[in-house]
């Protein structure tokens, strides 16, 4: 274990993109599990989409001279790896991170974009926690040379497959794809597979385009001409985060009350371990390095009826069979729902027959492996 954690330390830049190329399915026909199915990964590209716009996303613009070095001593990644200039062995066109606070726990996740590779940052984040995140940061600023505000002209909304996991998703490549300076798109920096993220600049910020391949895709690729894209609420994304046991946002990570590695950050790309000091670094990096990880979020679906009513279920302990609390439910939407759980008890075991429950409203659940989950984790 000393060995492997070695070697993802000191080779993660080089290696991070071939780990994920494994770790996502791309291996042709292997199988996966998620939920109660097995699907079969075919070499057939994901010609299926659906597309959601999400309202409850914004964008923060940092601009300035400064802007690099002052996002840098922030975020749990390296924003070089959106920047052409060889400080980085990846080149990246979006990167996800999180934002700590100095006892190392989450104040928010991050999707960061630098469209013209300038000192300009697109920091797209929970829209709930736009003011707090601009008050705090106009706080950090001192005297650095960067402006600071929220840019409601950007809309963000996703494109994903049904079924990620047995599908291959197509890359877009590491620079960002533009639109008449309308549209960006990239790949999703956590997995490949979870398909795509848009940013899109409207005239009208009570309006949102249409989106067809054509308008998004710039590639004269015939395989961007034959896809289909169904327009779908937020709230079908949310469920398909859950099933995939992906958290995002203030309501799956409250503000100060979770660490990254319980979050999955190390699994999500989104931590660096190769640059310098950011705020949170060292209870991260002594983690990261003792490997004591005892809880992760993982995906969990309620075993009712489909006339039980699960909505607004409250934070509650999650208790084995045996009457140990084994963690804590967070979330969930419909069946499907988040939890932080000691994934090495509960894996060590038949996930699939490992029945839990929750403490307070006595709902039993079930949980499995996430499809894009590396073999050997910490």
């Amino acid at each position: 274990m000393y060995i492997y954690r070695l070697l993802r330390t000191s080779l993660y830049p080089l290696t991070c993109p071939i780990v994920r190329f494994f770790q996502t399915g791309a291996l042709l026909n292997s199988e996966t599990k998620i939920g109660n199915t097995t699907a079969k990964i075919t070499e057939e590209p994901c010609r299926q989409f659906k597309h959601a716009s999400l309202g409850e996303r914004s964008i923060i613009r940092i601009s300035g001279s400064d802007a690099i070095s002052f996002v840098q001593g922030l975020i749990t990644n390296d924003v070089n790896h959106l920047m052409d200039n060889g400080s980085t062995a990846v080149s990246r066109s979006c990167i996800y991170t999180f934002m700590l606070n100095s006892s190392g726990r989450i104040i928010t996740d991050l999707f960061i974009y630098c469209p013209n590779k300038t000192d300009e940052l697109l920091l797209e984040v929970d829209s709930d926690l736009v003011i707090r995140l601009c008050s705090l940061l106009k706080r950090y600023k001192i005297r650095r040379k960067v402006e600071i505000q929220h840019d409601p002209t950007y809309k963000i909304s996703v494109i994903y497959p049904e079924f990620p996991e047995s599908c291959q998703i197509v890359s877009i490549g590491t620079n960002v794809s533009t639109v008449n300076d309308k549209y960006m798109i990239v790949n999703d920096p956590r997995c490949i597979q979870i398909g795509y993220r848009i940013v899109n600049v409207v005239a009208n910020s009570s309006s949102s385009p249409s989106v067809t391949p054509t308008s998004i895709f710039t590639d004269n690729n015939e395989f961007f001409k034959s896809i289909t894209i169904e327009n779908v609420q937020s709230t079908n994304y949310r469920y398909y985060r859950y099933r995939l046991g992906l958290g995002e946002g203030s309501l799956d990570f409250p503000p100060e009350s979770i660490f990254p590695f319980e979050a999955n950050a190390d699994l999500l790309n989104a931590i660096s371990f190769q640059k310098g000091c950011y705020l949170g670094q060292e209870l991260t990096a002594r983690t990261y390095h003792t490997g004591v990880i005892r809880k992760r979020m993982v995906p969990i679906q309620f075993l009712t009826d489909d006339d039980i009513d699960l909505s607004n279920l409250s934070t509650q302990n999650v208790i084995s069979e045996k009457k140990r609390i084994i963690g804590k439910f967070r979330t969930n939407f419909g069946k499907y729902g988040l939890a932080s759980l000691k994934y090495v008890e509960i894996f060590n075991e038949n996930s699939e027959n490992y029945q839990l429950k929750l403490d307070q409203t006595g709902h039993f659940i079930r949980t499995w492996k996430p499809f894009w989950w590396p073999d050997q984790i910490i």
